[in-house]
Order: C-alpha cells, then structure tokens, then sequence
C-alpha cells in the first residue's frame, strides 16, 4: 500500500500476455469457500479508558523481529504510537523514505526526520525496514492503460532513484538499520518493466556490496511484489506474480550478475500476498492460502534457480471487513497462519492508522483515536504466539 492517501487499492497487472486483475483494496473480494477449522476470538471493546490504560506488552517471539507494522506515517510517529507499538508486541516497522522528507533534495538529502524514527525505534528494540521507491526521488511516469485502468510506469526513470539510495545506505550504516526494501510493487501499479528491473537491482547491489561498498552488511530485499490472489484457486498463486519473477532470472542483467557473483542479486524477497485469507461470518476459516500462495509465487520459481532458502518478507497484508468481530478475528487468525510458515522472516501488517477518516479499514486504529477490536486481537496473536512457543 501507498503512504499517501489512497482509500481503495485496485491494482491489476498485465504481465506476459496474461491479464491479471489485483483487487486487494477494492470492496469486492475474491473468494473461493474451503473447508478450515474453526476459532473464534474474543475480543475487548474500545472505550475512552484504553486511552490511558495500558496493557501486558508480549514477550520476544522466537522470530524476534517477526512481528511488524506499517505505521501511519514514515516521520514525527506520535509518542502514544510508539506506546502502542510496544502493547502490540511489534518489533519491525516498514519506513518510506519520501522525498518531501529529505528535503526535496534527492541529490543532497537530509535525514534529521528519519533520524528521530531511527533513533526511538532503536531504543524500543524495533528494526527498521526502509522502502526506497518513486517517492524517494523526484520521479516521473508514464500513464498507461493497461486495460482495466490507468497505471504508472516509471521504466524510463526509475534508475534515476540510485543517488538517494546510496545516501540513504550511506546515512544509517552505522545507526542500526540494515534492511531495504528496493521498488514496491513494481509489476503492478508502480510499474518497471522486468529487465528494466533487474538492471535497477542489480547495479544497485553490486554498488552497495561489491564495488563502492555503500554498506557490504546491508540486507537488500527484492521490491514487495504485487501477488494479489484474484482467482481464488486450491493455491493462491498469482500467475502474473509468478511470471514476472521467472522472467526476472531470464533477464540479461540478471545473468550476467549470476555470472560475475554466483549469486542473485537480492538477500530477501519481499510480497504482498493480499486475498489469500479469509473468514466466514461465523469466524471460520473459510480460506487460508497464504502459505500455498506465498510457496507457489515466488519459492517454487525461486528453487528452479537455487535460491529457495532465501528468507521472505511479507512486507503487506491486511484486511479491510468493516464488521469488528470479522476483522478482528481476520487479523488474529492470518498473524498466526503467517508465523508458522518458515520461511517468512518479517510481517508488516498494512496498516496502525490509514488516513482519510473511518472509511479505510485496513487500520486497526482510526484517525480519531478509536481502537479498532483488530488492536487487541493483534497483541492478543503475538501474546498466543509467545505462549505456545514456552
């Protein structure tokens, strides 16, 4: 999702020949009815007493940094969100690096916002995740209509984002902060053709590690790929998804890179598996497909070319059922499907607080304060977590 306000998200890809539809955001969802077990979360109801009462923080999950959030915005987060934070059990927060943020200055960027984040996250034992995307620099797209809307390409300019990521890396070297996320969504909305892509990561990690050594320790993530479930299959798979993935390693960048570092050029994979779980009106587990979508997308292609044990992060997903107790239980029962798939390293859950007045549901607290049921049903998951881990 979006830092900026943006209510519904309907991103739709048109990848090999093949239309694929990405409704994660709209109202309307893709469903396919399965059988699961069922669980039924109880959960509190807000009141102007939780304002000031706060509640057991979880303890460390064996995944320490597992658990993590989307914040309502990437700068100045209030001092009742870090509180917040802390009573959820969250240790991850997914930071844009935005251009109004820096400065405006893409060439010279100053950091003294992030630094604050940096520095509070630091002392709250929270890692940061930064994304570096098209609001990180002073881009331009072109509008393309892919059929069943207008998307942006930034094919044309996205290397231009390079300078801003070296001082970035550069910046927080030594503050801490090792993880980048590179592009969001980049075979979807914010589009970059995939050799395109490739060149873009690859020179990017051959700079940082290799030859002008930005950061050798930095963990580079490949950017959250836009893997929507809109057929609502026995797997969940994207095949859009999957296709711009397989053609990323037949690119000549990509090759070429392998060649030279016997490697690939990306330490974690980043996706955003939106449509793969869902719950009937009871609180059953009517659809649970994220382990499958997440396997079949990207891991199956990635083992084809040796890099299946690469760790993945699912730096989005939510839910967005305006009925409490459906999204409480929704967001209970998707944190504990998603933590026992192994492979998954880091959740960043979309979204703590996304703007635009009580109309946009993927929060779990409004933008008046009101705490969602999906707030306790979140802490109460990382406190269940904890307990069968003992």
């Amino acid at each position: 999702m979006k830092s900026f306000k943006l209510i519904n998200k309907c991103i739709a890809m048109l990848l090999s020949g093949v239309l694929v539809s990405s409704i994660a955001g709209c109202q309307e969802k893709v469903k396919t009815p399965t059988s699961g077990p069922s669980k039924v979360v109880s959960t509190a109801k807000s009141s102007e007493d939780d304002k000031n009462k706060r509640l057991e923080a979880p303890t460390e999950l064996k995944k320490k940094y597992f658990l993590g959030m989307s914040p309502s915005e990437s700068v100045n987060i209030p001092d009742n969100e870090w509180a917040d934070y802390k009573e959820l059990g969250v240790k991850s927060l997914r930071i844009h690096i935005q251009l109004g943020n820096i400065g405006y200055n893409d060439i010279n960027p100053t950091f003294k916002k992030y630094d604050e984040v940096v520095k509070r996250a630091k002392e709250a034992d929270i890692e940061v995740v930064m994304l570096l995307t098209y609001e990180s620099y002073k881009s331009t797209s072109e509008k393309t209509d892919a059929g069943w809307q207008t998307i942006l390409n930034f094919t044309k300019d996205c290397k231009k984002i390079i300078p801003v990521i070296q001082k970035t890396i550069q910046h927080f070297k030594d503050s801490g902060v090792k993880k980048y996320e590179i592009w969001n969504e980049e075979n979807g909305m914010w589009n970059i053709d995939v050799e395109t892509y490739a060149e873009l990561l690859t020179e990017i990690y051959e700079k940082c590690k290799y030859t002008e050594k930005w950061d050798p320790n930095a963990i580079l993530g490949f950017g959250g790929l836009d893997a929507v479930n809109v057929n609502g299959d026995d797997t969940g798979m994207n095949g859009g998804s999957r296709q711009y993935v397989r053609d990323f390693y037949e690119t000549k960048a990509y090759k070429a890179f392998k060649l030279k570092y016997n490697r690939s050029p990306f330490d974690a994979f980043a996706i955003h598996p939106y449509n793969t779980f869902f719950l009937e009106k009871d609180l059953k587990v009517d659809y649970d497909k994220i382990a499958s979508a997440v396997q079949v997308t990207v891991v199956d292609v990635m083992k084809e070319y040796g890099d299946e044990k690469i760790p993945i992060w699912i730096t989005e997903f939510g839910n967005q059922d305006k009925e409490e107790n459906l999204n409480a239980a929704t967001v209970y029962e998707a944190i504990k499907a998603i933590y026992k798939i192994s492979q998954v390293e880091t959740l960043h859950w979309f979204k703590y607080c996304y703007g635009g007045g009580n109309g946009s549901d993927y929060s779990i607290v409004y933008d008046d304060g009101t705490k969602r049921k999906s707030y306790y049903s979140f802490r109460q998951a990382a406190l269940d977590i904890a307990k069968s881990e003992q």
